[in-house]
């Protein structure tokens, strides 16, 4: 069962790893290039695909979303994103990983499917009332950051914590290593 909302969203009722939300896709434009298998050229509809939805740790009003992003024309999955669907203390989301996290696969990177997600991503939280979206990313990850810029994200500085409790990382990722970064877009 397709439900359209005002903003355009297309959610899909009970798909088959649960809810997907998509979009009607841009008829060209950046997300052009076969997929090496069938042709398809990734400027059709996208969705994700919900595959796994639980409360988010220490904040029981909380869920984090799991899912895989699609492309019409594209047999499998091009990427996966992870939506924290959590309002209030901006410190507690930064610590948890942001609103957002997103991965394109290495063979569909470049294609503007990363733009994608996070556009389509900012329109689903926006639906559960989080307009104000935090995203952490390495400091060195161009690729993000050319994301984050084209869909309206500004750089607000050096995470003092991410990860799990008790990582004591300080703005480091989970294991340790590169200084992890904190975006806002609005």
């Amino acid at each position: 069962m397709f439900v359209r909302n005002e903003k355009g969203d297309v959610r899909v009722l009970g798909g088959r790893g649960g809810d997907v939300w998509g979009d009607e896709g841009d008829g060209g434009g950046d997300c052009g290039g076969g997929d090496g298998e069938n042709g398809g050229d990734g400027s059709g509809k996208m969705w994700v695909e919900v595959v796994s939805e639980r409360v988010m740790e220490g904040c029981e009003e909380g869920k984090v979303f799991g899912c895989e992003a699609f492309i019409e024309g594209v047999s499998v999955s091009v990427g996966k994103l992870c939506l924290r669907v959590v309002c209030g203390d901006e410190e507690v989301i930064v610590k948890a990983g942001g609103h957002l996290g997103y991965e394109v696969w290495e063979s569909y990177q470049g294609r503007g499917y990363g733009t994608r997600m996070v556009g389509l991503a900012l329109r689903v939280l926006s639906n559960y009332g989080i307009d104000r979206v935090l995203v952490v990313t390495g400091e060195h990850n161009e690729a993000s950051k050319r994301v984050l810029e084209k869909v309206g994200g500004e750089w607000v500085g050096i995470a003092d914590e991410v990860g799990c409790e008790g990582d004591s990382g300080g703005g480091r990722g989970e294991d340790g290593g590169e200084l992890m970064g904190v975006w806002v877009i609005e």
